[in-house]
């Protein structure tokens, strides 16, 4: 199945053959650390390694859409739906912040509506663990539009940079538009850092 692949391995297309190995090698320790995460809200990886064909990460397969697919239809969720988002997607951050990890890429193509309106957070594969040091290479590692201005300036992290991607989550969620729009990623992440958002209440009282 091709969904088992390592995503995230592109990441490492780019460096050379050492440093390569070393990126998929933290990867896959901090997949296995994912694997020991046992929540509701959480998808749960069975497994992580290599095989012939790449570095793969075997996980349950999940029946329904991402959030992101139900934004992109012009949907905006409402009071009672955003409740529940944040309260699930909360509950889940909790849990795995209490093991000292932070998810680092908190967006609405990551969050997984399943059966029973069960949300499920997925692609924990390049959470952070606090003890590792893997070399990012420079490049930003998520979705910058998502990002707390801690992570786009390269500081330590810790879970409230998850919380802040997920006020944008709700943010987008509850108005179909994103709190710090830019036309490139340099004007997305100067107004994350240094520019106030449009109330909510002033795109729909």
């Amino acid at each position: 199945n091709p969904r088992l692949i390592l995503s995230a391995y592109h990441g490492a297309l780019g460096l050379d053959t050492g440093k390569k190995q070393e990126y998929i090698k933290r990867l896959l320790q901090e997949a296995k650390a994912a694997g020991n995460l046992n929540h509701p809200n959480i998808v749960t990886v069975f497994d992580a390694g290599e095989s012939e064909v790449g570095p793969f990460i075997a996980m349950e397969y999940l029946d329904g859409v991402t959030l992101k697919e139900v934004l992109t239809t012009g949907k905006r969720l409402t009071v009672p739906q955003l409740v529940e988002l944040v309260r699930q997607v909360g509950e889940g951050l909790d849990y795995v912040h209490q093991r000292n990890i932070v998810h680092r890429d908190i967006k609405p193509a990551n969050l997984m509506i399943v059966e029973n309106n069960l949300i499920k957070i997925m692609d924990l594969g390049i959470a952070r663990l606090p003890f590792s040091d893997l070399t990012r290479e420079g490049r930003l590692v998520g979705s910058p539009s998502y990002m707390s201005p801690e992570q786009l300036q390269g500081q330590d992290l810790d879970g409230r940079s998850d919380l802040f991607s997920l006020a944008i989550v709700l943010y987008q969620s509850a108005t179909g538009k994103k709190p710090f729009p830019g036309q490139n990623i340099q004007e997305i992440c100067w107004r994350i850092i240094h520019d106030e958002w449009v109330p909510i209440t002033e795109i729909d009282p």
